[in-house]
């Protein structure tokens, strides 16, 4: 299952508070206290079964109003992907129709005030209709038989037959979808009677056709009242599919401070070091298959055969464990016993031709934080890969650490998806279009708090200072990090989605900064990533910007450029695109009809043109808040064929030019 959208009410500041989080790698940002932290610990709350009481204490309660007792404080809501359906149609259940992504769309996991899990799941299947259906018209037709032959009945003391048929009918209503253990078993009980009925007439000895046809209708309906007491039996299937898919929530991990940074080395000649290890080391010993009272063990036996015994084992284990989770390079954590009972930290690298070992504190900060989140999520033993949550990740980290830590949040972790927050320019996710939201203090009630989705979008005053201070500007956000510096917000919204959709789907390596058209080349040069490539429109002017690029030194292959006439809302599909205009524009009570735009411009602009002429919207509609819609239709996002082809190509050419880094050299004139 894929998690889509978190709520929140009256967990904390964060009450009626809901966004999307869709996309691999989500950071929230935010003022200071504006409650950043508590959407963390909302969701670690949704899923922790391990607090000794998980009913929700009055601090962790909305100040101002708090949650009734039956509130659904905090919930997840998930997309079904095909393991999941197809974990669903193997249970024992009975459904009213084909287990599909049309007829079961989406499972909610929810908790209560009181610490209790709610489920649910929007479908339209439910339990299947025709055992009973069967069975009730079955019945139906002895219950005929019998209203033609009451005379003969009474006169041969059959009187049961009519209840019995009242009875059983009762029990297989097929109207009636509420089925328990005491409904089938008076199912049962009538079919026991029924046959008993049937063995009575068959004693009889009178030929009589009304007879006959009651018998023969009996007989036929008792294998359909089986038929249908057995269906009762099984599970009805929206409870079980509650039940399964609420064993296949991801759980939400928080790697807090404690659990970050490992150090050098440990003393566990110390008591208090080995009973109760620090987090960082009890996750590292957990990761190698042993224990802190394990290694003192064997360095305390003084025997140096234990010690290498137990060394090589340990090493072994973590080598095995933690070399496919860093993808940039061959590496693993190595551990060293000493007598008197220092236990080194170090780093080997294993495709280093002289056996590089070194301590893991001359290491970039960057690496030690991804080791310490590897050590926590292995350690943590989940069989489903968790959502992982890290508080102010870019602690303690210099900007390009921060920038090294990203890209290993988005590609190296193997996990459901990555939630965290930040105050750091440095440490935005590489797609700024679909991966930030926001969380604001409400400006008529200070002490509730709100998400956003569309960071882009927002127009208050004095909002541009936030997205200044959170790196929306080229020079904030790019540095030390692969960058495609495009002209405008909407390539920086809407390509990264449209470069994934028009492959194979896989996280970008880079970042797609916007604001070259209103930078001069050499301010564009100077402005951004350690390696930069340059992204600009299909028109005059993105013919000019490419040759002022060139001229600058920007090598050639490192400047792309739109298919001719297009900007980016080009390359999707044209329908959809219009579709998203209408959406918005329905909330003014506006629309454009289809057929109505311009075909020998952008569609952008089109869209723009009609809104000025015919819809009285001087500034037309906000590309911005369009791009914005479009990417959160995330995967689902449809591109025309010039698009597709285009993108497709792209990508790997971009990919191509961040392995090769340039140094200005300006043509000369």
């Amino acid at each position: 299952m894929r998690l889509s959208t978190i709520e929140f009410n009256g967990y904390k500041r964060l009450d009626q508070a809901s966004c999307n989080v869709d996309g691999h790698t989500i950071a929230f940002i935010g003022p200071n206290e504006s409650g950043k932290s508590s959407v963390l610990q909302g969701l670690a709350w949704l899923t922790d079964d391990d607090r000794d009481d998980p009913a929700l204490s009055l601090r962790e309660q909305n100040r101002r109003t708090r949650p009734d007792s039956g509130a659904l404080v905090v919930r997840a809501l998930y997309r079904l992907d095909p393991d999941d359906l197809e974990a669903l149609r193997s249970l024992n259940i009975d459904p009213s129709g084909p287990i599909d992504a049309k007829t079961v769309t989406q499972f909610r996991f929810s908790r209560r005030k009181d610490g209790g899990h709610v489920t649910g799941l929007s479908t339209t299947v439910g339990r299947n209709r025709l055992p009973f259906a069967n069975a009730f018209d079955a019945l139906s037709k002895v219950e005929l038989a019998r209203a033609d032959s009451v005379a003969l009945l009474d006169e041969h003391d059959v009187d049961d037959l009519e209840a019995v048929v009242r009875e059983a009918q009762a029990a297989v209503d097929p109207d009636d979808s509420d089925w328990n253990m005491e409904r089938v078993a008076r199912g049962q009980e009538a079919l026991t009677r029924l046959q008993a009925v049937i063995d009575q007439i068959s004693q009889i000895d009178v030929r009589s056709a009304k007879l006959t046809k009651i018998r023969r209708n009996a007989e036929k309906a008792i294998p359909l009242l089986q038929a249908a007491a057995e269906a009762g039996e099984l599970a009805d299937p929206v409870d079980s599919m509650r039940g399964l898919l609420a064993t296949r929530v991801p759980k939400f991990v928080l790697f807090s401070d404690d659990d970050r940074d490992l150090a050098e080395s440990y003393n566990l000649s110390d008591e208090a070091v080995r009973s109760q290890p620090p987090a960082p080391l009890r996750n590292l010993l957990t990761v190698a298959g042993t224990t802190a009272e394990e290694v003192w063990s064997a360095i305390a036996s003084g025997d140096p055969a234990t010690m290498r015994t137990l060394g090589r084992r340990m090493n072994e284990i973590l080598s095995s464990r933690l070399e496919p989770m860093w993808t940039q390079s061959k590496l693993t954590i190595e551990l060293a016993l000493n007598q008197g009972g220092i236990l080194e930290v170090n780093i080997h690298e294993l495709d280093s031709p002289d056996f590089t070992v070194t301590p893991i504190a001359e290491r970039s900060d960057g690496l030690r934080t991804f080791l310490g989140l590897v050590c926590f999520l292995i350690a943590a033993d989940l069989e489903i890969p968790p959502v992982l949550m890290i508080d102010e990740a870019e602690r303690n980290l210099h900007y390009d650490a921060q920038a090294d830590l990203v890209r290993v949040l988005t590609r190296e972790l193997q996990v459901h998806k990555v939630i965290y927050t930040t105050h750091s320019p440095g440490c935005l996710p590489l797609d700024l279009g679909t991966g930030i939201r926001v969380v604001a203090r409400r400006p008529d009630d200070l002490a509730i708090s709100t998400l956003e989705n569309n960071f882009w979008t927002k127009e208050e005053p004095g909002f541009s200072h936030l997205l200044f201070a959170m790196g929306a500007e080229a020079a904030a956000f790019s540095a030390f990090r692969r960058a495609v510096l495009a002209e405008g917000v909407s390539e920086m919204i809407l390509l990264p989605t449209l470069l994934r959709n028009a492959t194979d789907g896989s996280q970008l390596d880079f970042q797609v900064a916007f604001g070259l058209s209103n930078l001069s080349a050499p301010r564009a040069i100077s402005s951004v990533a350690l390696i930069t490539t340059f992204l600009v429109d299909g028109d005059k002017s993105g013919n000019d910007k490419k040759k002022q690029l060139v001229a600058a030194g920007v090598p050639k292959g490192h400047v792309f450029q739109l298919p001719k006439g297009k900007a980016i809302e080009d390359l999707v599909d044209r329908a959809t695109y219009l579709h998203t205009v209408n959406e918005f524009l329905a909330e003014q009570d506006k629309s454009i009809p289809s057929g109505a735009l311009a075909n020998n411009t952008t569609i952008a602009k089109a869209v723009d043109d009609y809104a000025k002429t015919h819809l009285s919207m001087p500034g037309g509609v906000s590309h911005k808040i369009i791009a914005t819609r479009l990417a959160l239709l995330g995967e689902h996002l449809p591109l025309n064929a010039v698009g597709r082809r285009f993108l497709s190509d792209l990508r790997p050419k971009l990919e191509d030019a961040f392995k090769q880094a340039y140094v200005l050299t300006q043509e000369n004139d």
